[in-house]
């Protein structure tokens, strides 16, 4: 339904989006670059080890869905059948098998994964490594009125960044609202909590 979320907030983060003053921050200012450059430093995916489709399964716990400009399905979903469970970063077109997944299978590194209030708004994010290469998932909540005793008007804003040796290689916005935005306690329980939100130079 337009208009709700169903994020899981934290309750520091609940104060924040309550908040009455103080002064906005954006996360992030994308560095605009040239669509060549940027889909010539993402050509090398990671090919999955066995076919698994875009979106999030029946058995599995979605953790985070949108859909991106291009038509693709950006998910991550709470996998593992009858394995260990695991959170898997996947993209792809919706009802075909997934192009990207990380990891491929269970083990290794956790995804990191971090979340920070602001004045009216808070974000999170997860972070998928492959490489040289990250992928972070974010859900974001900006206010966008400061005017005393007017309705706060936040701005919701989902997406993925792709990172490349720390520096941004680009900035992938979901298509409207998130289907399902990041979910903090699902985020929480499958990943590797650190302190410091990802900022990419």
């Amino acid at each position: 339904m337009k208009g709700k979320r169903f994020w899981s907030i934290p309750p520091v983060l609940m104060l924040s989006l309550t908040s009455l003053g103080g002064c906005g921050t954006r996360a992030l200012a994308p560095k605009q670059q040239d669509d060549s450059e940027a889909a010539a430093e993402t050509a090398a995916p990671v090919v999955p080890t066995k076919i698994v489709a875009a979106g999030c399964s029946r058995a599995e716990k979605p953790i985070f869905i949108c859909k991106l400009k291009d038509g693709d399905l950006l998910s991550v979903c709470a996998t593992g059948g009858t394995g260990p469970a695991y959170a898997q970063y996947r993209i792809g077109k919706p009802g075909h098998a997934a192009k990207l997944t990380i990891p491929t299978k269970a083990g290794g590194t956790l995804p990191k994964f971090a979340s920070v209030p602001y004045s009216g708004g808070g974000e999170a994010q997860m972070a998928f490594t492959s490489g040289s290469f990250s992928y972070i998932v974010y859900s974001r909540v900006i206010r966008t009125n400061f005017e005393a005793g007017k309705p706060n008007n936040p701005k919701f804003e989902d997406g993925v960044m792709v990172v490349k040796g720390g520096k941004l290689v680009k900035d992938q916005q979901c298509v409207g609202e998130a289907k399902r935005p990041l979910d903090y306690n699902l985020a929480l329980q499958y990943g590797q909590k650190i302190n410091d939100i990802f900022y990419p130079n």
